[in-house]
């Protein structure tokens, strides 16, 4: 924590005086944070896998709202962080602090920076987008069992995962807003397993989709707990550590309810 701690002290005061010594203008907020998205795009893999699960979300959750943003209102953002020797951690918690504030910046500033700008910095934010969302879905790999394919995360909502006694089970869940397009009350999990043949059973004829979920104004199809609320949607719940062993303990129970014993392992949780 106190290493943590450091590196943040030392990366705030490489933020500060990155534009600081320009008085931190409209242009150097939009340059800096142009510069840092298509550094972070850059990044080789084994970077972007060095940050936790959790951080990845985090990121993703940051991305999404400054794109919601720009994108409603034809803008663009901030950000800087001195072009220093920083470190893996630095990077992480430069990055995503200039997000954060360019998600709260005014109306007036975002609206001074030209079409084009907003343009340029929605494709860093898209591209960087895609590469972490790309990256999420490694973080299954390699669970047990090995000859069960991945599962497809369903767009607009997530899927959680974990093994038991050497079977693979996968809990699709959908955002607020949305539903299932089947009626799936009683199929709170689909599993893969030896006795399922290594495939997945679904309301989906072959493949690995288990789930779809599609914009509706009332959320029935599914079981209750199939949904993530309206303020903790797949990423804001993946990005907090306490919400996922939440998660992760009511899906246990609905698996002991279901005559499914054993220890959990290689859990996660993917967003779509």
């Amino acid at each position: 924590m106190a290493l943590q701690g450091a590196l943040m002290w030392i990366c705030s005061l490489a933020v500060l005086s990155s534009c600081a010594a320009q008085d931190e203008t409209s242009r150097c907020r939009y340059n800096s944070l142009t510069s840092k998205l298509k550094e972070a795009v850059e990044l080789g893999d084994s970077l972007l896998l060095s940050w936790s699960p959790e951080e990845r979300a985090g990121l993703l959750l940051n991305l999404r709202n400054l794109k919601d943003k720009l994108s409603t209102l034809q803008l663009r953002v901030l950000s800087s962080c001195a072009a220093q020797d920083e470190t893996s951690r630095c990077r992480y918690n430069s990055l995503t602090s200039k997000l954060k504030e360019a998600v709260e910046c005014g109306d007036s500033l975002l609206l001074s920076w030209s079409p084009e700008e907003i343009a340029g910095l929605l494709l860093n934010l898209r591209n960087l987008t895609d590469k972490l969302s790309t990256l999420q879905l490694r973080e299954c790999q390699g669970a047990a069992p090995p000859q069960c394919p991945p599962a497809e995360v369903p767009e607009d909502g997530g899927l959680l995962c974990t093994t038991v006694s050497d079977k693979r089970y996968c809990k699709p869940m959908c955002n607020h807003g949305y539903d299932f397009s089947f009626l799936r009350r009683s199929r709170v999990h689909e599993e893969c397993s030896k006795p399922t043949g290594f495939k997945w059973q679904s309301q989906f004829i072959g493949g690995n989709k288990l789930a779809v979920c599609i914009k509706a104004h009332i959320q029935v199809s599914g079981a209750a707990s199939a949904y993530f609320s309206e303020a903790q949607d797949c990423l804001t719940t993946k990005s907090n550590s306490s919400l996922i062993e939440s998660l992760m303990r009511g899906f246990m129970s609905e698996l002991r309810s279901a005559d499914v014993q054993g220890e959990a392992e290689n859990s996660c949780l993917l967003c779509g």
